[in-house]
């Protein structure tokens, strides 16, 4: 087990629309030096790798996915794209992280775990994308969901 972001993209595309693409080469740029240079976006596909060999953040229409980034410097980058597909395809794009599962004071304080904070405001300042942090008490366990806002 490690620190893992979950997805599922439910949105039958044959291509990322070209805005988003741009978002994640901002992105990746931004963090190149804690990537891999060599990336793939592709049709509706999106292959990238942590640097060094870190697990691969591989997006695909109609597939669940994750990605294990055991806090890895490259953590941020992943975030930060995870909300970008967020705000482009809202419900259709379901989020998911053990970083959203906190301790009940920092379900007070919207405070979430990992670097999602920071990619938070990474993507308000860098694209203007906003999120609402919807928090969740279930069973003793304190949680956030993440909508567009």
């Amino acid at each position: 087990m490690g620190y893992t972001h979950y997805f599922e993209f439910k949105e039958n595309v044959l291509q990322i629309p070209e805005r988003l693409v741009q978002d994640v080469k901002v992105i990746i740029t931004k963090h190149i030096n804690v990537l891999d240079e060599d990336y793939t976006i592709d049709g509706g596909v999106l292959l990238l790798n942590g640097n060094p060999g870190h697990e691969t953040l591989y997006i695909e229409p109609n597939v669940d996915g994750f990605c294990k980034t055991n806090y890895a410097l490259y953590d941020v980058a992943v975030c930060e794209i995870l909300l970008a597909f967020k705000h482009h395809f809202k419900e259709k794009f379901e989020l998911e992280s053990d970083g959203f599962f906190v301790q009940k004071e920092d379900l007070m304080a919207n405070k979430l775990d990992g670097n999602w904070n920071d990619a938070i405001d990474n993507v308000k300042k860098e694209f203007g994308y906003e999120f609402n942090l919807i928090p969740t008490i279930d069973s003793g366990y304190y949680s956030y969901q993440i909508e567009v806002k």
